[in-house]
């Protein structure tokens, strides 16, 4: 003996006659709630009563009368693009040669010039704001290099696992 599910539609010999649609499901969730709110009728002068929600109304074996749709094809990813080892010594020794002209612009040749002694306080002051901002620069530039350091090394050690 087949156990029906109530409410879904039966063919003569009991057994559900056919694979339900996501909108037909969802009509016979709305029967089978309307046939629940129908039980409760709140006495006169109460508050009306909350219909629960669809979900409460899925009995079990439900899944075998929905059609469910098929799933999306999952996404393939495309494989990284790295760059090469080569890219990343040209980066380095680029930013080496900044960080060595940052370093020889702020230069005054002269220690003792260099610490403010032999300038006036204008020129001080605003070989100090030079210095400043040189050393803004190298800092920033400094942090660039290290990241294209890292970059290097893992592109070495990647080539050489492949090479392998």
């Amino acid at each position: 003996m087949t156990a029906t599910i109530q409410g879904a539609p039966t063919d003569p010999a009991g057994a559900p006659a056919r694979k339900l649609t996501g909108d037909q499901y969802m009509e016979l969730l709305l029967a089978r709630q309307a046939e629940f709110m129908a039980q409760y009728e709140p006495r006169p002068g109460a508050k009306a009563l909350l219909a629960p929600t669809l979900e409460t109304f899925v009995r079990a074996g439900d899944e075998d009368l929905v059609e469910l749709p098929e799933p999306p094809p999952k996404r393939v990813p495309a494989p990284r693009r790295y760059r090469p080892a080569s890219f990343w010594r040209g980066r380095v020794q680029a930013l080496d040669a900044q960080m060595a002209a940052v370093s020889a612009s702020v230069d005054l040749g002269d220690r003792a010039a260099a610490g403010g002694v032999g300038l006036g306080p204008k020129r001080n002051a605003r070989h100090r704001k030079r210095m400043d901002a040189a050393l803004q620069r190298y800092v920033a530039l400094k942090k660039h290099r290290d990241h294209a350091e890292m970059m290097l090394r893992s592109a070495t050690a990647r080539e050489q696992k492949q090479g392998d």
